[in-house]
Parts: C-alpha cells; structure tokens; sequence
C-alpha cells in the first residue's frame, strides 16, 4: 500500500516533524486478552533496540514489545512464568510501512504454564493521537 504525501504532511504537521520523520508520530497499540482480563499495552517508536515496552499480566504472562522505526520493525515477545523467573515462549517480528494505519496485525494466542494458561494478542498502528 503507498502512502500519499498528503497524509505523510498531515502526519507530520500534526508531530511538528519533517515528512521523513513523519512515522516517529506513530505508535502501536496491542490489546492483550489473558485469564479474563484485557489490557493494553501502548509502544512509542523509539529507534534503540535495547529499549522495551513491557507488561507483567495475570496468569503469570509477561509481554514485551519495541518498534523500531527505522528498520521499519515491530517486535513482540512474550514470555510465561512456569516457576520463580520468566521464560521465553514466543519471539516475533513484523514488517511496518509508515502511514499503514489502523490495520490489524498479529492476532496470536499462545498457551502456557501452569495449567495451561491462555494469552492473546493483536496489534495495531496508530498515525493519529
């Protein structure tokens, strides 16, 4: 899909921001379901690939996330605590376009210990907040 440079000016005049810098303006949003609960983890771009946005849910889940504009990446990690220390049980990455707003990606749902405990997620990019 091809962003229109009407949109990336409109994204930036929002930001304050140049058009090549328009995509820092947006962030992802992930909405979490686990044991009943729902939550909501917002990740800011941020270009150092040390930084994380993290959640530690109910059900003993912890969901980890960056987005790394300028590799255009989006990254996901979720880890289960099936004793004393967390546990890796799912790495992923997806590609993001700028200006691809609104679309949904990553509708996942995995399983973990103990009793089989169940973890969703979906995310999303969000140009306009």
């Amino acid at each position: 899909m091809m962003v229109s440079k009407k949109i990336l000016l409109q994204i930036a005049a929002c930001c304050g921001l140049s058009v090549s810098t328009a995509s820092q303006c947006a962030e992802v949003v992930c909405d979490i379901d686990v044991s009943g609960s729902q939550l909501r983890l917002v990740v800011p771009p941020d270009d150092d690939i040390y930084s994380l946005s993290r959640v530690d849910t109910p059900g003993d889940f912890r969901f980890a996330a960056q987005y790394l504009p300028a590799l255009d990446k989006f990254k996901t990690y979720v880890y289960g605590r099936p004793k004393d220390k967390f546990v890796l049980l799912s790495a992923q990455e997806f590609l993001i376009k700028p200006g691809n707003c609104s679309g949904d990606f990553g509708r996942n749902r995995l399983y973990g210990m103990p009793y089989e405990g169940e973890f969703s997620y979906q995310c999303r990019l969000v140009c306009d907040h």
